[in-house]
Parts: C-alpha cells; structure tokens; sequence
C-alpha cells in the first residue's frame, strides 16, 4: 500500500529530474553569456543532487520493506 505510493512518487522525481538534465543539458550548448553558463551548469550540479538522492532513498524504502516483510514471515 503505502511502499507502492511511495515508490512511485520516488519514480516519478527521478524521471523529472532526469527530464530536466537533458533539457539543460541542451540549453547550455546555447548559452549566450558566462553567468547563464553558470546559472545552467549550478541547476545541473543541483539536478545531479537530487538523482542521487531520489536514488538513494527509493533504496532504503524497498529496503525497509523488504526487512518488515522478513520480520512479519519469521512472527
């Protein structure tokens, strides 16, 4: 129930913000100054921090329930 909300919510971000990479990723091939070079290649640094950390929580949330769903077996 509430594993599959979360995993796909934790689903979801991560296809955004991969989304969000690539379209960055071509607007600074267009960049017309240093400080929109900057500004892009912050977002990008930013995006970059959210994948792994999307990444690293969708792993303790399967984790977490692989873990309770042993526990509740052994009882």
């Amino acid at each position: 129930c509430c594993l599959v909300a979360v995993t796909a919510l934790n689903m979801v971000g991560l296809i955004a913000v991969v989304r969000r990479i690539i379209l960055v990723t071509a607007q600074i091939e267009q960049a017309t100054s240093i400080n929109e070079f900057q500004r892009l290649l912050a977002e990008l640094g930013v995006m970059a921090g959210l994948v792994v950390v999307l990444t690293i929580a969708l792993f303790f949330v399967r984790r977490t329930h692989r873990a309770e769903r042993e526990t509740a077996r052994s009882s």
